[in-house]
């Protein structure tokens, strides 16, 4: 289902179709949420204003960069489901943080959490 929406908002930005990239964007930052994927909900709530706005200049720069988190996503989840994952190495899914993410409604950078 998610690579359907990510397949949309490929096309959505190629076609600049302001509309259907505010729809697939809309539907993944909320399943980004609720999974605790801050980062990649964060992207996809900045596409979907974009697509709302019509405003796709750099949608296509954004959309590599939210495809970058939900591969990492998509991977930590893979492993947390095997039970068998060892060292995943930095992810998302501690969540959002590892890469660079929000904190406190403030942007981190990598490394932040570890001073906790």
């Amino acid at each position: 289902m998610h690579y359907r929406l990510l397949q949309r908002m490929r096309d959505a930005v190629a076609g600049e179709d302001g509309d259907a990239l505010r729809q697939a964007a809309h539907s993944l930052k909320s399943s980004s949420a609720n999974l605790g994927a801050t980062q990649l909900a964060t992207l996809s709530k900045e596409l979907e204003h974009r697509g709302r706005d019509r405003r796709l200049e750099g949608a296509a720069e954004l959309l590599q960069a939210f495809e970058a988190h939900y591969l990492r996503v998509r991977d930590a989840l893979t492993c947390e489901l095997q039970l068998g994952c060892q060292d995943p190495g930095p992810r998302e899914i501690s969540w959002g943080l590892a890469a660079g993410g929000f904190k406190d409604g403030r942007p981190t950078t990598a490394g932040a959490e570890s001073e906790k």
